[in-house]
């Protein structure tokens, strides 16, 4: 919802093509009444992506968890500490240790997707000889559009 207000204001319907100062302090009265847990798991998408509302509003972080999130949302320096802890659990799962839970993190699908390693992945497929070669080719095919 929040991308879908900033995308009708950006792109002019409402006779407009920046945020004001009132659409500005909408957004970030929408993030404050977020917990941080909740704003890392919004964080796909794009067109605006939530790192680009971040960007655009500044928000003021009213403790350490959020300060330490726009941080890790915008690429600043951070208290890796103060994150969240599914952050961190994505964060160690993107560096193949295990997290404070193990196993895989509980976040949305498509961050996961994005950490896929097609060529790595069509390879060990192709390699399975239990696999019937028509599968393995189609593989290799849907493996080399996303190199």
């Amino acid at each position: 919802m929040l991308r879908t207000f900033v995308q009708i204001i950006r792109s002019g319907a409402v006779g407009r093509k920046s945020l004001g100062t009132a659409p500005k302090r909408l957004v970030c009265e929408w993030l404050d009444a977020r917990d941080p847990a909740t704003l890392f798991m919004a964080n796909v998408g794009q067109d605006p992506s939530l790192t680009d509302i971040v960007k655009m509003v500044h928000p003021k972080p009213k403790d350490a968890a959020r300060e330490a999130l726009f941080g890790y949302f915008i690429g600043r320096e951070h208290a890796r500490d103060a994150l969240p802890e599914v952050v961190r659990d994505f964060e160690a799962f993107k560096q193949g240790e295990p997290g404070q839970k193990g196993g895989i993190p509980d976040v949305h699908f498509q961050m996961l997707t994005a950490l896929v390693d097609c060529d790595r992945a069509s390879s060990a497929v192709a390699d399975d000889a239990n696999e019937p070669e028509h599968l393995c080719a189609s593989r290799r095919v849907r493996s080399a559009r996303h190199t």
